[in-house]
């Protein structure tokens, strides 16, 4: 993710004055960006405040044709039936303009930070019961699939 991100910021010359919308955007992106982004961030209470926002906020972020558009993104985005967002590479083309020009601070590094929270909370999530153990190999599968999800975005900004 970073490798991409990285790419990304380079072949945008590391300047840009666009931000990423805003609208549905998990409540700790927003918090770390007004405490002028610290390197450390307290853990985030994963699965009840965290996963579903950060959901809504990525499809909300899409252009049309990548997980299509959505008036209420986070119950209209197709799902697996394990619950995770269908992933989709499309095989047409899409226009990635609308994210292009987000290198700057509050752009696409917002959601790379939020990767990065998400896996700090996935870190220290209890492990003593089965269930618990069950939630956090879920948390971390799904967090997987996000990274894999920005990569894949990341890389379509560069083409």
């Amino acid at each position: 993710v970073v490798y991409s991100w990285v790419a990304f910021q380079s072949a945008n010359g590391f300047d840009s004055s666009d931000k990423l919308p805003t609208n549905y955007r998990p409540e700790c992106v927003g918090q770390w960006i007004s405490r002028a982004r610290p390197q450390n961030y307290a853990n985030l209470n994963l699965i009840q405040k965290f996963q579903s926002p950060f959901w809504a906020w990525w499809a909300n972020l899409q252009p049309e044709g990548h997980v299509g558009a959505y008036e209420h993104p986070i119950e209209d985005l197709e799902r697996e039936d394990d619950g995770r967002p269908i992933q989709i590479h499309p095989s047409t083309d899409i226009s990635w303009e609308c994210l292009k020009t987000c290198s700057e601070r509050n752009g696409m590094v917002s959601v790379v930070a939020a990767l990065f929270f998400w896996a700090e909370g996935a870190k220290v999530l209890p492990l003593t019961t089965h269930r618990e153990r069950a939630r956090s190999s879920e948390a971390h599968r799904e967090l997987y699939f996000a990274m894999g999800d920005v990569c894949y975005v990341l890389q379509s900004l560069l083409d």
